[in-house]
């Protein structure tokens, strides 16, 4: 039936185009479970985006990424620990 939406386990996505994302959500995502905890990211980054925090890095500054870098991703983290959103970003919706 149209215009009803369906009851579903399923998170509800939009997507965002990439003129529109990028300039407001480029900034490194840190997968926990694949992380080292050498701080590589930290020592490497000249930008200043990730702090170290309990032992751990985090993404402290991310409006102080520069878009489509990815140095962190592709020349420090030995993990492959760091990723970035891709051109057409899914979020969930409210």
């Amino acid at each position: 039936m149209l215009g009803r939406q369906q009851q579903s386990d399923k998170p509800k996505y939009i997507v965002i185009g990439l003129g529109e994302a990028m300039t407001s959500t480029w900034y490194p995502v840190i997968d926990y479970d694949a992380c080292i905890n050498d701080l590589a990211c930290v020592d490497f980054c000249p930008h200043g985006v990730f702090e170290v925090s309990g032992g751990k890095p985090v993404v402290a500054h991310p409006e102080n990424c520069v878009e489509f870098c990815r140095g962190c991703q592709k020349g420090a983290c030995p993990a492959d620990a760091i990723s970035y959103p891709p051109d057409l970003l899914l979020q969930r919706r409210p």
